[in-house]
């Protein structure tokens, strides 16, 4: 995020985000993924990680940390969790916008 590995990370029940403040070192912007669709069949889980990777695909959880994190390198993640039946689908609807 803005070009600096000095990031701040948090999450909600529908949302990850990372983020610089104003008035800081690093230059001021942000970034949030939230889910905003009716996901059914499936379970979302927002969350971050203390490390700049994507999430690990056999351990998704893996570099998950409960926020607020500060002063780091990171990453933000929306998991979608669940089943697809046999020829069938899922759909999830999700923003991914600046802040």
């Amino acid at each position: 995020m803005s070009g600096t590995t000095s990031n701040n990370f948090d999450a909600t029940d529908n949302s990850a985000f990372g983020w610089n403040s104003a008035g800081s070192s690093t230059p001021p912007f942000g970034l949030m993924v939230q889910n905003v669709g009716n996901t059914v069949g499936l379970t979302w889980i927002p969350f971050v990680q203390n490390t700049g990777a994507g999430p690990l695909p056999c351990v998704p959880g893996a570099h998950l940390v409960f926020g607020p994190i500060t002063a780091t390198d990171g990453s933000v993640v929306m998991y979608y969790e669940g089943t697809v039946p046999k020829n069938g689908m899922r759909t999830v609807t999700m923003n991914y916008k600046g802040m």
